[in-house]
């Protein structure tokens, strides 16, 4: 028995500590810098694609939606990837209004950000969240 108060000693490294996966917020920080080249190259940076009736549209206030949460990203690689790149540049205002859409006609909130993003994506002609589609 340990006298009170004694520091359990440290664990050594596990062998697999290496392999660890990446935290969601290091991998769309790497993801955002692989990405941004292209919607510079479009002329769509400094563009809020979103455009509903509250936008603000400065390009001091812009930044990425996701289509689906950070929660919700797929867990295995490939599907991940994909989640991480599904993004249109949107100011503050229109990204809090996609954020917080209300249940409608039995879909969730969440469901009809995911649909409006997509929509937004489809209808801008190029997408960057396939790896294939980025790097053509």
């Amino acid at each position: 028995m340990r006298p009170k108060g004694e520091i359990l000693p440290k664990t050594k490294k596990g062998l697999f500590d290496h392999l660890k996966k990446e935290a969601k917020t290091d991998e769309w920080a790497r993801v955002r810098k692989e990405i941004t080249p292209y919607f510079v190259a479009h002329g769509i940076y400094n563009v809020c694609e979103a455009k509903l009736p509250v936008c603000i549209g400065t390009a001091l206030e812009l930044q990425f939606a996701h289509s689906k949460k950070r929660v919700d990203w797929a867990t295995d690689g490939r599907a991940r990837q994909e989640d991480a790149r599904e993004v249109i540049r949107a100011c503050t205002a229109c990204h809090e209004a996609l954020e917080h859409l209300p249940e409608k006609d039995g879909r969730t909130g969440r469901e009809r950000m995911r649909d409006a993003i997509r929509a937004i994506i489809a209808g801008r002609g190029f997408n960057v969240y396939s790896k294939r589609s980025a790097q053509a």
